[in-house]
C-alpha cells in the first residue's frame, strides 16, 4: 500500500469499500488515483471500515501533535476535511442538499484554539456526514430497493409516484411498496418527505430565501411545505429559523 497517500485519500478508499454493491465497479478512483481490489482490502485493514474507526484515525493524525493550535496546521486539517466533503458531494450530489456548507465548518475551527473542542468538532462533523450517507443512502439492500433509490436520489425534488417508479423498473406496486418499507425502515413517501425536510432545513439555516422562495427550490407548495415541516419537525419553519440562527 502506498503510504504517502494523505488521510482523505484513504477515508474516501475506505467509503468506497463501505458502499460497494453489485453495481459499482471493483476499480475506486480516489483523488485521480486508481486502487486495485488488493490495496482497497488493506486500506480497510489499516483504517477500519467504520465510521468510528476513521474519525479515530483522522484525529490522531491531525490532533494528536503539540503543534496543533498552530494555525497553519489547522488550515491542514481543515484541507483534508474539505477534500472528504468535496469527494462525497461530487459523487454523490444529493449529499451537498443537506449537509451544511463548508465554509461555517472551517471558520469553526480556524477560529478555535481549544484542542479538546476542534476534536469533538471534528468528531460531530465526520459523524454526521456518516448519518447523512446512512439516513438516504443505506448500504446492504436488495438491488431493486438501490434502483430506487438511486432514481430518487438523482432528481430528489421531482415529484415521486412509487406506482410510476414501479413502471418504469417492471416492478409490482405493492410488492415495492412493502420491501422498500422493509428495507429502509419508513414508507417511500416518508424518505422523499423526510429529504425534502432536511433540504429545507439546511436552507433555513444557511440561506437568507424566504420561506417562499425554500419551497420553489424544493418544487413544492410554500403552504404545503410548511405543513410538512411542521408536521415533522414539530414547529413551523419560521420559527426553526429564528431559533436555531439565534443559538
Amino acid at each position: 500500500m502506498d503510504t504517502s497517500r494523505t488521510f482523505a485519500d484513504w477515508f474516501m478508499v475506505g467509503r468506497c469499500i463501505m458502499r460497494k454493491n453489485n453495481t459499482m465497479p471493483g476499480i475506486a478512483i480516489v483523488n485521480n488515483h486508481t486502487y486495485d481490489e488488493a490495496e482497497l482490502a488493506e486500506c480497510i485493514t489499516n483504517h477500519g471500515s467504520y465510521i468510528n474507526d476513521l474519525t479515530e484515525d483522522f484525529i490522531h493524525h491531525y490532533l494528536n501533535k503539540k503543534d496543533v493550535t498552530q494555525m497553519w496546521f489547522r488550515i491542514d486539517m481543515v484541507s483534508a476535511l474539505q477534500r472528504i466533503t468535496e469527494n462525497l458531494c461530487r459523487e454523490y450530489e444529493w449529499l451537498e442538499n443537506i449537509i451544511p456548507p463548508f465554509v461555517y465548518t472551517k471558520q469553526h475551527i480556524l477560529d478555535t484554539a481549544d484542542i479538546e473542542d476542534i476534536s469533538l468538532f471534528i468528531k460531530d462533523y465526520l459523524s454526521m456526514l456518516h448519518k447523512r450517507f446512512d439516513d438516504y443512502y443505506p448500504g446492504n439492500k436488495s438491488e431493486m430497493i438501490q434502483r430506487v433509490i438511486r432514481y430518487v436520489l438523482g432528481r430528489p425534488f421531482d415529484k415521486h409516484l412509487l406506482p410510476e417508479i414501479a413502471v418504469l423498473m417492471g416492478i409490482n406496486h405493492t410488492y415495492l411498496s412493502h420491501s422498500f418499507k422493509r428495507d429502509v425502515g419508513i414508507s417511500f413517501v416518508d424518505y422523499c418527505n423526510h429529504y425534502k425536510i432536511d433540504s429545507m432545513k439546511m436552507l433555513l439555516l444557511y440561506s437568507d430565501l424566504s420561506i417562499k422562495e425554500i419551497a420553489n427550490k424544493l418544487k413544492c407548495d410554500d403552504k404545503y411545505m410548511g405543513r410538512l415541516f411542521k408536521k415533522i419537525v414539530g414547529v413551523p419553519p419560521s420559527r426553526y429559523r429564528n431559533h436555531y440562527k439565534n443559538l
